[in-house]
């Protein structure tokens, strides 16, 4: 039996086909499912019909050896269509007051196998940052007290719930680790980005100087060539 995930909240799919990566390049039998009504809200904002047609031809372009279901449907109507503890791995990533996501946890937490993952997104959105009504963080901290779990600070933060903890021990004792490696390797993606900008900047300055010889050695020419015409209308 294959193993299932469930992502609660697709948006533009940047997880949702992060996932389908990892079972095409791993040839995974898993099947994922991608749970949203691709209309938005007040967190992600509100947007047109080509959001949700975006992922269509994305998932059919790149996607379509993957074993994988877009369900449009509110999360409260789609919980009905999975059994009790059928989900492996369930991501949690829909409107994020406090009620909103405890309310989400509390509907889907049985649907999630007795040694399945919950995962969070958003759990470290900066202080600063934070809208009156945003309430991810404060969840977290209250729900990570009941199970082990590991957690990355970069992108406003993850959290990995561990139902059967005792599976994944070995993880969960390697999350200082993976939290470097990650965030190392966020850090080398933003710095490749720098020297990217700035190759092309000095490309771009080469360029221009370059046009500007060029431009004063026709200058030259041009000032050469005025000054033959004026000695041949003086002879």
């Amino acid at each position: 039996e294959p193993e299932v995930i469930v992502e609660l909240g697709t948006h533009k799919g940047t997880s949702f086909f992060t996932f389908c990566q990892a079972i095409k390049d791993n040839r995974f039998q898993t099947k994922i499912y991608a749970v949203d009504t691709w209309c938005g809200e007040e967190h992600a904002g509100f947007y047109t019909e080509e959001v949700y047609e975006s992922v269509v031809k994305i998932r059919i372009q790149y996607y379509s050896s993957v074993n994988s279901e877009l369900i449009r449907k509110t999360f409260d109507d789609a919980v009905n269509d999975f059994e009790d503890k059928s989900i492996d791995i369930l991501h949690i990533d829909g409107f994020h007051t406090y009620e909103a996501v405890r309310h989400d946890y509390n509907t889907w937490e049985c649907k999630v196998k007795d040694d399945g993952v919950i995962i969070f997104h958003d759990i470290f959105v900066p202080v600063d940052e934070v809208r009156s009504d945003f309430g991810v963080y404060l969840f977290w901290e209250e729900i990570r007290k009941k199970y082990k779990f590991i957690e990355f600070f970069h992108s406003y933060g993850l959290g990995v719930l561990f139902k059967g903890s005792d599976l994944y021990d070995e993880l969960i004792n390697s999350n200082r680790n993976l939290q470097m490696i990650y965030t190392t390797n966020l850090e080398d993606m933003k710095n490749q980005k720098i020297r990217d900008v700035l190759e092309i900047k000095e490309s771009t300055q080469a360029e221009l100087s370059n046009a500007q010889v060029e431009l004063s050695n026709a200058q030259a020419e041009l000032s050469n060539t005025q000054a033959e015409l004026s000695n041949t209308q003086a002879e």
